[in-house]
C-alpha cells in the first residue's frame, strides 16, 4: 500500500520565497477561509481554527497586528458578520505584505 501524502496547494508566485514568507502564509489561509465563509462556500469552523493558530503565534501578539487588532478580528467573527471579518482579515494580510499600516488602523490605535 502506498502512503498518501497530504499536500497544500502552492501558488507559482510563492515558489521562490525567503524565510520571512512563513508568517503571511497563515494569513493567506485565514483570508481564504474568511472569504469562503462570507460567500457561503465554506464554514466558520475552519476560519475559527485558523484564527486560533494565528492568535497563538507570538509575532501576531507582540508585533503587528497586535492584541487589539486580533481582538477586533475575533469580535467581528463572533458577531457572525462574515463579510466584515473577511475585509478586516484581508486588510491585516495586505498590511503584513506591504508593511504599511492602513490609516484607519492607525487612527484606531492598532499600529
Amino acid at each position: 500500500m502506498a502512503k498518501e501524502k497530504q499536500t497544500q496547494d502552492q501558488r507559482i508566485d510563492q515558489f521562490f520565497t525567503g524565510p520571512g514568507a512563513s508568517e503571511p502564509t497563515i494569513w493567506r489561509f485565514l483570508v481564504d477561509a474568511a472569504k469562503a465563509w462570507s460567500d457561503g462556500s465554506g464554514n466558520r469552523n475552519k476560519f475559527d481554527d485558523l484564527l486560533a493558530r494565528a492568535r497563538s503565534d507570538a509575532r501576531n501578539i507582540h508585533g503587528y497586528p497586535g492584541l487589539r487588532l486580533m481582538a477586533a478580528l475575533k469580535e467581528t467573527a463572533a458577531s457572525a458578520h462574515a463579510s466584515a471579518t473577511a475585509a478586516l482579515a484581508t486588510t491585516i494580510m495586505q498590511s503584513l505584505q506591504t508593511q504599511i499600516v492602513p490609516p484607519a488602523c492607525e487612527r484606531l490605535g492598532y499600529s
